[in-house]
């Protein structure tokens, strides 16, 4: 990343608040070439800006960051993880 900070949804497109979705594993695979720490974090834009829609509503849009999650975990481990971050009970979205 030279220096530079990379954002990635890992989603793969917008989620409404509350549903679940499958996350894609490049974040894995781009932690891994990075040898850097992934910072998860939740945002509930999607009560906002619809996944089907390019529209926008009013509102305010909440974020969370998250603690970094350890290098070297591996793909499984470091997907439940953010699954466990982004779906469990604490997060925005």
């Amino acid at each position: 990343a030279s220096g530079r900070q990379i954002i990635i949804f890992p989603e793969g497109t917008r989620v409404a608040p509350g549903e679940r979705t499958r996350l894609q594993p490049g974040i894995v695979a781009i932690a891994k070439a990075t040898g850097l720490p992934v910072l998860p974090v939740s945002t509930d834009s999607g009560r906002v800006w619809g996944r089907n829609s390019i529209r926008k509503h009013p509102g305010t849009v909440h974020v969370e960051v998250h603690p970094p999650l350890p290098t070297g975990l591996d793909r499984t481990a470091m997907l439940q993880s953010l699954e466990t971050i982004f779906y469990g009970e604490t997060h925005c979205g």
